[in-house]
């Protein structure tokens, strides 16, 4: 057994460019039409229409969109690791080796690089941080 959809309308606008609902439209699904034949003759009842407006459709396609932005936004962040993948372990940081002498000669080498910028004549801070261009 085989089914086929069949189109019986191509397309059909149901909101703006803007995004706004066009009033006039809606989208109209009989409920026998997902089922086989068979299926519906033992319900007599399906000849129900469903109906979802353009509000609802236009309501339904800006949360799609959004959640495909968010998607989109997302893919790059994600690690995708497969099931059963090992990682590699980290290796260990080795101990800080940093001795109270090389600490002071940091400290010393700091406050020569400061008070060479106080003492140089050619030095001017940023303009931006200086005066407001208010």
């Amino acid at each position: 057994m085989e089914f086929r959809s069949t189109c019986v309308m191509k397309e059909q606008v149901f909101r703006t460019i803007d995004g706004h609902p066009l009033k006039e439209t809606a989208l109209r699904l009989m409920l026998k039409d997902f089922g086989t034949n068979e299926l519906t003759q033992e319900w007599p009842d399906l000849s129900q229409e469903i109906t979802i407006s353009s509000e609802q459709l236009c309501d339904y396609l800006q949360e799609a969109e959004a959640r495909q932005a968010a998607y989109v936004r997302r893919v790059g962040s994600i690690n995708n690791v497969r099931p059963g993948a090992l990682k590699r372990r980290r290796t260990e940081t080795p101990p800080d080796n940093t001795s109270s002498e090389d600490v002071s000669k940091y400290e010393a080498v700091e406050r020569d690089s400061k008070r060479g910028r106080i003492d140089d004549n050619d030095y001017s801070p940023s303009s931006s941080l200086t005066h407001s261009d208010s």
